[in-house]
């Protein structure tokens, strides 16, 4: 009896264990990357790529927390622009850019830069995938 108390006790503990690691997995991409980081003053940069069908789904985000800022943005693929634009940043302060670009054989570097002429700040980040 005491051996299926210590069984049961141990099959509930993993099972917790699992099921509370479950939002961060499910969070995640499976097979994709991120990386995020500080712009050069206040604001925040983020982004993510993952497979999409055989392209990259590639995600840039700024967050300055301030509505209605303008920024410029650009993504370079393996040293070549891939696509550039501009961008306000909404109501929670800021905006997301989504592209899906070519999956080139082997590597593929992605970087994300951004700038407010407004403020003068910077965005610049990287992933490799």
């Amino acid at each position: 009896m005491k051996l299926r108390r210590g069984a049961l006790a141990a099959f509930v503990a993993c099972l917790l264990g699992i099921l509370s690691a479950l939002p961060a997995i499910a969070a995640t991409p499976l097979n994709g990357v991120q990386n995020e980081g500080p712009c050069s003053q206040s604001s925040e940069w983020k982004l993510k790529a993952d497979s999409d069908n055989g392209r990259i789904k590639v995600e840039a985000e700024v967050d300055t927390g301030i509505k209605g800022q303008h920024w410029s943005w650009r993504l370079i693929h393996n040293g070549s622009l891939s696509a550039r634009g501009n961008a306000v940043t909404k109501d929670g302060g800021s905006y997301t850019v989504q592209r899906n670009i070519l999956d080139a054989p082997g590597l593929d570097r992605i970087v994300f830069k951004s700038h407010n002429a407004g403020t003068g700040e910077q965005c610049h980040g990287s992933v490799k995938f």
